[in-house]
């Protein structure tokens, strides 16, 4: 019966991923019949998935319906676990969103809070689905202190395990050659802090490098242990491996820096042109960013894009634009981030640009709108990048 209702459930998921939601929901309601003499968990991920069907489908009435009944079914279980408990709250807070019912969505965003807080450790970065749902419906209740303190909560959980992620695969990479382009590996970290899944996502060809990269994250693993329950015992992680980028350490980019700094001051001195001097301002402002100082970056970048720049340098400005978008979001200035990130995106050379370029710019920017409350303007920009991902990159 189990094997017979996850084939249904399997089977469903796919038809709803080519967008056959008829056929989607004859084999979502197969599963809900075959899930009757299965766990209450069966049932309630089954209505589950009807209610992320019909909100597909723009039916917001039977969207909330399903999720309701999915969260009874695990009420009425005195067994269920609390994990699960928080997302079911957390999917009924998503559909009263949806219908515009925001005083009820935030209670129930505050309950799957709770829930979660009590279900996950607190270094989870998964707790962060109830914050940012929650900061989402305050903006559209024009609770903005609130939503604000939120967003800054998220940061700084999701930014320090994955500092502290990166760091440990930082201190393990050893790229046998200088790579010619981005390497971005894929894994899964699960609770106990072991990797599952590493793979490299579109392989460039440098098999050398590639292998380097996977070693790499393999020597950092473990990782730092988080408590969690079905879906939150897993974090989906990508990362990239870029030379170019690189620091390693303080003493790294404090080099870096000083060297950029004193060619600048060289070109200065020299009289260059001012093309190729405002190039090394720019490549300071990376360094910058990269080396967690965005606040230094954006005063680079801020002065650089007040200047009187010719059509020429159209290019030159959508770099730094995008570079200060990425900076602006990595502080939590959303209102910043989507004015750069949004202008850049509008920008007649931004469709010109490596695929990896357009998705480093448009993925944080879809997260700012979203963050706003801005879902109708983010959705585009998801389409945009899912197109980007499911196609191949130049």
């Amino acid at each position: 019966m189990q094997k017979n209702w996850q084939v249904a459930l399997d089977k469903g998921a796919a038809l709803s991923k080519i967008k056959d939601y008829k056929g989607a929901e004859t084999e979502f309601q197969k599963a809900l019949l075959l899930a009757r003499n299965l766990p209450s968990i069966s049932k309630s991920q089954t209505l589950t998935k009807l209610s992320l069907l019909c909100k597909k489908q723009e039916d917001f009435a039977r969207a909330l319906q399903y999720a309701e009944e999915a969260l009874k079914i695990l009420q009425d279980d005195k067994s269920s676990e609390t994990w699960a408990l928080a997302e079911a709250n957390l999917n009924v807070a998503e559909r009263l969103n949806d219908r515009g019912e925001f005083e009820k969505a935030l209670e129930k965003a505050n309950t799957g809070q709770e829930l979660l807080a009590a279900a996950l450790s607190e270094n989870n970065p998964n707790i962060a689905e109830a914050w940012i749902l929650q900061e989402s419906i305050l903006k559209k209740l024009h609770r903005d202190s609130e939503a604000a303190a939120l967003a800054k909560k998220t940061s700084e959980l999701q930014n320090g395990y994955m500092s502290r992620v990166q760091k440990k695969i930082k201190a393990n990479w050893t790229p046998p050659v200088r790579p010619t382009s981005v390497i971005e590996a894929r894994f899964h970290i699960l609770g106990d802090g072991s990797v599952q899944d590493l793979k490299i996502y579109k392989p460039i060809g440098d098999k050398v490098s590639e292998e380097a990269a996977l070693a790499a994250i393999k020597a950092a693993a473990p990782f730092e242990t988080f408590r969690g329950g079905g879906k939150y015992n897993d974090l989906g992680i990508s990362f990239e491996f870029n030379y170019n980028n690189w620091v390693t350490n303080k003493e790294d980019a404090a080099k870096q820096l000083a060297q950029t700094r004193a060619e600048i001051a060289k070109l200065t001195a020299a009289g260059a042109p001012a093309s190729a001097i405002r190039s090394q301002r720019l490549g300071l402002a990376v360094l910058l960013k990269n080396s967690n100082d965005p606040k230094g970056a954006i005063e680079i970048l801020t002065n650089l894009l007040g200047e009187d720049l010719s059509d020429k340098d159209s290019s030159f400005r959508l770099d730094a634009l995008i570079t200060r978008g990425l900076a602006l979001y990595s502080i939590n200035d959303l209102n910043g981030a989507t004015a750069d990130l949004g202008e850049a995106q509008k920008s007649p050379g931004f469709s010109n640009l490596d695929s990896r370029k357009r998705l480093a710019a448009l993925e944080p920017y879809a997260k700012a709108l979203y963050r706003q409350g801005k879902e109708a303007e983010a959705k585009p920009i998801y389409d945009q990048i899912l197109t980007l991902k499911t196609r191949p990159q130049r």
